[in-house]
This record gives structure tokens, C-alpha cells and sequence, in this order.
């Protein structure tokens, strides 16, 4: 008989193994929708031996029974990546449905997830944040009886480089300069910028002052290859409105789009149409793909991406718990 009775309490440790390893990418990965179960496991296997992805705190929960076998039963599994910024990202917690009895499934993820937030507190996250795919089942119980509120949909699109768009070919603005960072402002004043796009912004306002530009510059470097040409300063007329991050992700052929950010005065004048065109223009990767996340409520915004040729492709739900952890 496979399922765990009440007599095997579970153990939850970091996995040891490369097989531990497996096996709970295996139950994250077959939750998360995938449709390539295998390569998206060897991806992120690769990544994580490469030191792109980390795996340090992946936790799996085991029969103690299973202790000494050299091929352990994992019940459930649950991955937490502690950001340089001081963000917490969390993989949603998955129990085996073969090998534990559906009265122990939602006890067992509420451990896994409890487990977690520990380690986030201890390594002094001042917040943590979960998607979720929005056709995936989850239960969200388990988030808030940990703290976790839903703040909404982060909407993802796409476009290739070398789709036609007249109107691309339309927006054009002379006096419009896009500008490495590094080539016209230093780190601090580069913090100063992105602090200040972020008033009143319509991206998830409820993250208003939770991090700092500092923090925002740490966690832009993690996201894909960090390219410091591809971070750019929009400057009209010589003066600074606004700010474009890119990033390159090799292994799938993609650019991401990964912040852009127009200062509040400024706004509303197709600064960050103009700028965005421009960059589309400049890059020309005919092989590659540009995508980008925003939060399905801003409406003006996923107008804007979509007159660029951007297509919806998928959607997820954004999961943020404020752990109100000292500085360290």
C-alpha cells in the first residue's frame, strides 16, 4: 500500500540528492502545467549546475520510514529562491497524490509552505511573492492561513522581433534618446531614477514601498543575462523621463522586457511608446523573441504593448505575504 498513514509522520529537509532533487522538481514542475515534463527538469537542472538557478533551499518532505532508503519516497516538495533585494520567490507547494491520502494533502502543504517563511525570516526577507499559473489548481488556503494575500493577475506578452507592424515604422521621435545608464548616470542616481518612476504607479500598487531603487537594481541583475548596454536611460530633449531594462535569456531565445518605468510629470506623453518602438527597432534578433509581464488591471499599459504587436500568451496570479523583518 503506497499511501502514508497518520503512523509515518513526514520529515521536511532541503533535498540531498540529485535524485531528491528530481523527484521534487518532477511534482513543482507536473503542477505548474508543463507539457515537457522532462526538458523543463533538465533546464532547470542545468541553470541550477550552471549557478543560474537555486536550488539551495528546494525542500522536500519524506516518511521518516524512508530515511535510510537510498531511493526515498518524496511526498511533497516546495522551492523558495532568496532574492539579492531581500524578496523571498516562492515555487507553490506539491504533494504526491500516489503517495499521500487526501486527508494529509492540504496539512502537508501548509508544513511545506510554513517551512519556507521560516527560512525566509531567517535569512531576513522582508517579503515574500508566489505565481501561480491562473488555469493551475491551487489551494489557497494553505497561502493565507501563512499570511499570503492575492493581489491579482500578472498578464505576459509577446512579440517576435521581425513581425510587421505599421505601426512601429509610424512612431518616431527625433529628440527621444535611448542611453546605457552607465554612459550618463552612476549606480545611486540610477536608484534615485527608478524610485522615482515607481509613484503612483498602475503595476501593482500595493507594492508601493516595498523596495528600494537599490534593492530594484539587485533583482533586475538576477533576471536572465545582465547585459549593462541593455539598461537604458530615456532621455527627451536631454533630460531623464523614464528608464528601459532588458534581459537576455539564451537558453530559450528570448528577451525580456523586465522593467520600463517613465517618471510620474512625464507621463502620458508617448515617452514609453516612443521608447519602447525605438528599442524594438534597435534590437532586430529575428531569432529571438521579446516578452514581458504586467499586471492585468493596467489597462493603458497592455493597450500600449498590444498597438505594439504584443500578443497575450499566458496569465498568473500573484501571491505577496510582508514579512516586517528588521534590517539587518
Amino acid at each position: 500500500m503506497n499511501d502514508q498513514s497518520d503512523s509515518s509522520p513526514e520529515q521536511i529537509r532541503p533535498a540531498r540528492t540529485s535524485a531528491e532533487q528530481y523527484a521534487a522538481l518532477e511534482l513543482l514542475v507536473r503542477d505548474s502545467g508543463s507539457f515537457q515534463l522532462a526538458r523543463d527538469i533538465s533546464l532547470i537542472l542545468d541553470q541550477a549546475e550552471a549557478g543560474e538557478f537555486d536550488l539551495t533551499n528546494l525542500l522536500v518532505a519524506c516518511s521518516s520510514l524512508n530515511e535510510q532508503n537510498s531511493s526515498p519516497n518524496i511526498l511533497g516538495s516546495i522551492l523558495l529562491i532568496v532574492q539579492p533585494d531581500g524578496t523571498g520567490l516562492v515555487w507553490p507547494p506539491s504533494v504526491s497524490t500516489k503517495n499521500v491520502i487526501p486527508e494529509k494533502r492540504n496539512e502537508l502543504r501548509d508544513r511545506l509552505l510554513e517551512q519556507a517563511t521560516s527560512i525566509a525570516q531567517s535569512h531576513h526577507c522582508s517579503h515574500m511573492q508566489c505565481s501561480v499559473n491562473a488555469d493551475q489548481e491551487l489551494e489557497v488556503k494553505s497561502f493565507q492561513k501563512c499570511g499570503f494575500q492575492e493581489l491579482g493577475n500578472m498578464l505576459f506578452l509577446m512579440r517576435t522581433f521581425d513581425k510587421k507592424s505599421e505601426e512601429l515604422k509610424s512612431i518616431k521621435n527625433k529628440s527621444l534618446k535611448l542611453i546605457p545608464y552607465q554612459k550618463v548616470i552612476d549606480e545611486s542616481q540610477l536608484a534615485n531614477l527608478i524610485e522615482r518612476t515607481y509613484e503612483d504607479s498602475q503595476d501593482f500598487p500595493e507594492l508601493q514601498g516595498k523596495r528600494t531603487g537599490e534593492q530594484a537594481i539587485r533583482s533586475h541583475r538576477t533576471q536572465g543575462k545582465y547585459h549593462p548596454e541593455w539598461w537604458l536611460v530615456i532621455e527627451q530633449k536631454g533630460v531623464a523621463v523614464g528608464i528601459l531594462f532588458f534581459a537576455e535569456h539564451t537558453e530559450l531565445a528570448q528577451v525580456e522586457l523586465i522593467y520600463i518605468g517613465i517618471i510620474k510629470k512625464y507621463r502620458n506623453q508617448g515617452f514609453a511608446k516612443g521608447a519602447l518602438a525605438q528599442a524594438i527597432r534597435k534590437f532586430k534578433r529575428e531569432e529571438q523573441s521579446l516578452f514581458l509581464g504586467v499586471d492585468a488591471r493596467n489597462l493603458s499599459a497592455v493597450k500600449l504593448y498590444e498597438s505594439l504587436g504584443f500578443e497575450k500568451i499566458s496569465r498568473q496570479r500573484i501571491f505577496f505575504h510582508s514579512l516586517n523583518n528588521p534590517e539587518k
